[in-house]
């Protein structure tokens, strides 16, 4: 991917400014399209961020007690 989250950001944010401007003509299609991928991205970060937690937490078990939906850092080595 060419961009970084920052970009992703600010390519946000300057469309969110652009709504916010009177002047600007406003294409409805085009904002439902760019809310959509905003969504996309939050739920996407907060998979990961679940994820990242539940990796952590299997990494800890020393019994191997873990329910192996998310594999652990050991299984994804191997």
């Amino acid at each position: 991917m060419k961009n970084k989250i920052q970009d992703v950001r600010n390519i946000l944010i300057e469309q969110m400014e652009k709504l916010n401007d009177p002047d600007t003509i406003v294409d409805m299609e085009r904002v439902k399209q760019i809310n959509e991928i905003g969504k996309t991205l939050v739920e996407s970060a907060k998979a990961e961020a679940s994820f990242l937690k539940a990796v952590r937490m299997g990494s800890a078990m020393s019994r191997g007690d873990h329910s192996g939906f998310v594999p652990t850092s050991k299984q994804i080595e191997e």
